[in-house]
This record gives structure tokens, sequence and C-alpha cells, in this order.
């Protein structure tokens, strides 16, 4: 899907060919990924599985560093019961677990309905297993179907993993992450207000706008709301953003929070000029919502799309204020 509006002449050099190739992209395509039972293998690191012959499994270190297999005597850890593996590299970010993870479960459960097996999470980082813990129990996963597994060489009896099933960044399980928004708003109570709400990134070390005191200042007066969703719970995510009828913010991991809202939701994303971010556009066109793209001058072009920037107040503005009128013609209102 197109976005409504992307800047794409204010990207530089090559990331405007790339950013236009895919967005102008007729159809997108999921990896052949495949679901592989093992016994006796060893998981180790982040998720790397190593078979009982000692191969590391290629499929398991896509995008790695420094995967380095353990020898037999490293080996600390014994599991006997049939293990479903949810773990890969990156498995600490959580759009990455919200949507290349959790998807897997409804596929796991699909293949092997009949057979009790327990689920390998991260262990790590710790603020983040409340929010893993809840998400599955959105699936159907008890508490004592978790195994919280850390970077310790770990041998199963019999293990089941998926191999890569998203292209990063920009096609996802379409099915799963559908799937996986309607657990969540179902299990999680909300109310039907039309929320506009702007993801801040104050505090952050990277991809920071440095001009977002103009940028709140704006949007305040366009009814906006402030907020910070790395301080809630999933479950008062999951309920803010089920009522938002448009929601700003920069190329950050809770973004990710538009899975939860509702169709035709307006999306519109900040993100530096020097490198390309599809994860949000495509998880928007995934829920039906209407995504904007907009590129700003970044302050150190060589940390490409992580660098700080800078966004255009009045380009935003009118931004914005298009989707306002869309969201109004939508209600039968005039634009606010």
């Amino acid at each position: 899907m197109m976005p409504q509006f992307a800047n794409v002449e204010q990207l530089k050099g090559h990331w405007q060919s790339r950013t236009e190739a895919v967005l102008k992209r007729d159809i997108a395509r999921l990896p052949s990924a495949f679901l592989a039972t093992m016994r006796n293998a060893v998981v180790f690191q982040n998720g790397f599985v190593r078979s009982e012959q000692g191969i590391v499994v290629q499929e398991t270190i896509v995008g790695a560093r420094d995967v380095t297999p353990p020898q037999e005597d490293r080996v600390v850890r014994h599991e006997p019961r049939p293990t479903a593996l949810l773990r890969k590299a990156g498995d600490s970010d959580f759009a990455h677990w919200l949507a290349e993870l959790l998807p897997r479960v409804r596929e796991f459960r699909a293949m092997f309905p009949q057979q009790a097996i327990q689920f390998a999470v991260p262990a790590s980082p710790a603020d983040m297993r409340p929010m893993r813990q809840r998400t599955l129990e959105w699936l159907g996963v008890r508490d004592d179907e978790i195994l919280w597994l850390g970077s310790e060489p770990t041998r199963f009896d019999l293990l089941h993993f998926i191999t890569v099933n998203s292209i990063h960044s920009h096609t996802h399980d379409f099915t799963g992450l559908r799937h996986v928004s309607a657990q969540a708003r179902a299990k999680v109570p909300h109310g039907k207000a039309h929320r506009r709400l702007y993801i801040s990134r104050d505090g952050a070390t990277k991809r920071r706008l440095l001009n977002e005191p103009d940028i709140v200042s704006q949007l305040t007066k366009r009814n906006f709301t402030i907020v910070a969703p790395q301080s809630m719970s999933i479950d008062e995510q999951v309920a803010l953003f089920a009522e938002a009828e448009m929601v700003v913010g920069t190329t950050d991991a809770t973004m990710a929070n538009i899975l939860w809202g509702p169709e035709h939701c307006e999306v519109v994303a900040l993100s530096p000029d020097h490198g390309h971010e599809f994860f949000f556009w495509d998880m928007a066109g995934i829920r039906d919502q209407t995504f904007s793209f907009l590129f700003g001058d970044s302050a150190d072009p060589s940390q490409l799309g992580n660098a700080d920037f800078t966004a255009d107040p009045a380009l935003l503005c009118r931004i914005v204020d298009a989707a306002l009128a869309r969201i109004a013609r939508r209600q039968g209102k005039q634009p606010a």
C-alpha cells in the first residue's frame, strides 16, 4: 500500500531510489520459511541452534555476529519437554518481539495441536519479561508453558523452530500479525474515544527529534496528547492505542503500538533522511491504516537511520491537517 505522503525527495543518495522501489511494489512475498524439528539440539546465545552432529543451523544465525558454538562440555542445561523456540537475533526489541516472534505461537499450535509443548522465550532484558508473559497469555500460553531461556547452552530432547519468516524491515507475517492484534484487542478492555497521540522520545539516546518542542507545540494546538508508552504496562498501551484515530511519532520500537490501533487510524512516522525504515509502514498496511512518512534533516549522516534529526513543523502541520480532514470525512464531521 502506497503511503498517503512521503517526501522521498528529502532522502539523500541511494536512499531515495531504494525507498521508492519498496514503496512502489505491487506485491510483497514472505520468504519461504519452514518449521524444523530436531532431537538433542543445543540452543545457545541469541537462539542459535547446533544440531546433535555439531552443525550450526545456518537459518538460525541470519544477520548475527560473533556466533561461537559451545563445546560439548559447555552445555549446562537440559530440557526433556518438547519445546518450541521463540528466540532470534534482535529479540530484545519490543517491536521485533511483537512482529516476528509472537506470531510464531499460532504456527506452532497449528502444526502440533495434540503435543504438549513449552515455549523457550528470552529471559532478558528483565524489564521485558512481564510484557512477554502477558502477550503470550493473549495467545493461550500458560505461565507453566514458558521456559525462560538465557544465553547459556541448553540441550533439548525435542526442539521445534521456525526459520526467518519476515524480510527486515518491510515484509511481515500478515495473518500472524492480524491474529496478534485481534487477540490483544479482544483481551484488553478499551473504550471508543478518538484519541490523537504523539509518541515522545524524550530521554532517548539516539534518533532524537531535536526540535521536538516545536513539533509538540503544533500538535497540542490540534488536541494531541503526548505519551511515553515505554513507561506503561502492555495492557495500558493496548487500551490507549486501541482508541487512537491518529498517531504521530518517530520510527522507534514503541511505534509498534499502532498494531492495537483501529482500521483507518492515521499514522505519521518521522524519520532521519539518511536511511529507510519500512517496519511501521508495513505494520500499518497489515492493519489497514493510513500511513505517511516525513523525513527530516539528519544531524550526523554517518549515523544513518539512528541519527538525531529535525522535522519541518510546517510540513508536518500540512500532513496532520490533511489526515484530520480525512478523519472528519469518514466521521461525517467538519475538520477539528
